[in-house]
């Protein structure tokens, strides 16, 4: 969820704002800022001032923001899009759809809320494996046009996951990690490689 709303969101927006909303998980460098699930205020004050912000709630912050969100009427107004990153675990899609179907009770148009299927296995049909979230995002009239993100290594690697890397870097400076790796000490090219590799 951070790592897509980091190295897929973020740089698609300009001047975007990435707000954490206390997540369990300590996003390293990720965040612009970090704001608690029940100071709404905060979170509604970053909305006003940053022209496009992301939020990224921690899965275990969810249900108190968007309680606190129903506390500010309207507020949903200033939000374009929810999106929903749901993995391949029952429980998850479960989940997911409950929160699809809190923000449709909020008032959320329903062309406003998103899935998008995350860490899919390569070898694996998303429509097999989500079958399930796929009949009720029917049924509560979401798009059946969900965008599919496959396992990939580029996610678990430490400097990706940390912040410390991002994926328009590694695109936009492949010549130059490559050139690198002809002056590299020897224990810095293993590093240097998986970059490579990556991007």
């Amino acid at each position: 969820k951070t790592t897509l709303a980091y190295h897929l969101f973020k740089p698609r927006l300009d001047n975007a704002f990435l707000v954490g909303i206390e997540t369990i998980n300590d996003a390293g460098n990720f965040y612009d800022t970090k704001v608690k699930a029940k100071d709404f205020a905060s979170i509604q004050e970053e909305l006003l001032i940053n022209e496009n912000v992301i939020l990224d709630i921690g899965s275990s912050n969810v249900e108190q923001t968007l309680i606190e969100m129903r506390k500010y009427q309207g507020s949903h107004e200033d939000l374009d899009f929810f999106i929903i990153p749901v993995t391949p675990e029952v429980k998850q899609q479960i989940d997911s759809v409950n929160t699809a179907k809190f923000l449709i009770d909020l008032g959320i148009p329903t062309e406003k809320i998103k899935f998008v299927f995350n860490q899919v296995p390569l070898d694996s049909s998303a429509d097999d494996l989500f079958n399930s979230l796929l009949t009720a995002s029917k049924k509560l009239k979401l798009s059946s046009k969900i965008p599919v993100i496959y396992e990939n290594e580029f996610f678990d690697n430490s400097e990706i996951k940390s912040g410390n890397l991002s994926l328009n870097e590694l695109v936009a400076n492949k010549d130059a990690i490559k050139a690198s790796l002809r002056e590299a000490k020897p224990e810095e090219k293993s590093l240097i490689i998986k970059k490579i590799g990556l991007s």
